[in-house]
């Protein structure tokens, strides 16, 4: 929950590994997946799709305060933008001006 979040943001990079194993041919068949099959293409999807709304909202709130003037006004609302349409902010090739004017 909002604690991964948390940690998450202090992170230079993310390491995304699922599982991809069968229960039925592997040893470790008390592993349950909270969905009940294992589906890594569905796995990777959600957690992706839960950054992004996350990433959405923290760009939104940063939109909303009073001090959010000029470029980093700019580009977050590239940001916002991109996210409101799926896209992650990591894949519309900000600048590195762009990326240190947003970053907090």
């Amino acid at each position: 929950g909002n604690r991964f979040l948390a940690t998450v943001r202090e992170c230079d990079a993310i390491c995304h590994v699922v599982r991809m194993f069968d229960e039925n041919t592997s040893s470790s068949n008390n592993v349950v997946h909270v969905n009940g099959k294992v589906d890594p293409v569905q796995d990777a999807e959600i957690v992706n799709l839960e950054l992004l709304l996350a990433d959405l909202a923290h760009v939104q709130r940063r939109l909303d305060k009073s001090s959010c003037i000029d470029e980093e006004r700019s580009v977050l609302d590239k940001v916002l933008h991109s996210l409101s349409t799926g896209i992650p902010a990591r894949s519309i090739g900000l600048t590195s001006t762009e990326m240190k004017c947003i970053k907090s």
